[in-house]
């Protein structure tokens, strides 16, 4: 006779990653504090607190000659990948390594990441 695992439910999968989080970032606060360092900041980013590109303007306001605009999705940019562009976002996300956790995302329209990265 065959035994069927069942699978975890929604709300229940959602409290045992939330819990996971949790943990993690209990852990990361614990190393810090006993490495004598401030707690990194763990809170997810509100939306506009990612850095934005708007269109290409001249002094004045004006768009210029080339700027192009995707009407069924205004945020996002033309973006280069791999010598093609394509239009879309920037994803960035931190992970927890030692739990397999994600702690972080944010979702950008600026291409290089450098702007992301805090040194």
């Amino acid at each position: 006779m065959q035994r069927q695992l069942s699978r975890p439910s929604r709300p229940e999968k959602l409290r045992r990653q939330r819990a996971k989080a949790k943990a993690a970032r209990e852990t990361a606060n614990k190393a810090a504090e006993s490495a004598g360092v401030e707690p990194p900041d763990l809170e997810p980013l509100a939306a506009d607190a990612m850095p934005r590109r708007g269109l290409a303007r001249k002094a004045d306001g004006t768009p210029t000659t080339k700027t192009q605009r995707n009407f069924t999705d205004p945020d996002s940019h033309l973006m280069q990948s791999g010598g093609s562009y394509l239009q879309g976002y920037n994803c960035q996300l931190a992970v927890d390594s030692d739990h397999q956790v994600i702690v972080a995302v944010g979702v950008s329209n600026q291409p290089p990441d450098v702007e992301h990265l805090e040194p």
